[in-house]
């Protein structure tokens, strides 16, 4: 899903070839380098960007993401910055819920739910809720949430400006006598 800029190296009748610097070079469709009426857009030499499909044995580049591929692209970057997401409750069970973030499926455990212990994870089936990545892996196929983190960080912020390391209580002088008020 990374994008990347290179120089077409080499165009071929089915695959063509492209240095963006690596040690190898990435192979893209040549399908990819032309225009609808079949016509070249690019010749070798030209810079072009592509996004990297897979990374196994060869690298495979492609000009377009598909949808998934997009919103994985998206997802993982809220993932990298901690940004919220938004999804749906899709399914309940009792290992956790099921949810839909951009149209792709991910999964938040129940002891991630909420801070307090969950027992029926029923009544969040149909809301839609704000989370946070916790764990993105093959490329969006496996993708898990926590709101219990984002209730923690909230929590956290709402301390009056205290910091969540500072003690829960606040310094006071009350008729010259100095001593803890709890905050």
């Amino acid at each position: 899903g990374d994008k990347i800029s290179g120089v077409v190296s080499k165009i071929g009748s089915e695959n063509s070839f492209v240095d963006f610097g690596g040690r190898s070079e990435g192979m893209i469709k040549t399908s990819e380098l032309k225009k609808g009426d079949g016509s070249a857009m690019f010749s070798a030499g030209d810079p072009v960007e592509a996004f990297v499909i897979s990374a196994a044995d060869e690298i495979v580049l492609s000009r377009f993401l598909q949808k998934d591929q997009r919103q994985a692209d998206l997802l993982y970057q809220a993932y990298k910055s901690g940004m919220p997401v938004e999804g749906k409750v899709t399914a309940a069970n009792k290992w956790g819920l099921g949810v839909e973030v951009q149209g792709v499926r991910a999964f938040c455990p129940i002891s991630q739910i909420e801070v307090k212990y969950v027992g029926n994870t029923e009544n969040y089936r149909g809301q839609t809720m704000q989370f946070q990545i916790m764990r993105f892996r093959d490329h969006g196929r496996n993708i898990v949430l926590s709101r219990r983190a984002l209730i923690q960080a909230e929590a956290a912020g709402e301390m009056d400006g205290r910091k969540p390391t500072d003690p829960p209580y606040l310094p006071c002088d009350i008729r010259g006598r100095r001593g803890p008020l709890p905050g």
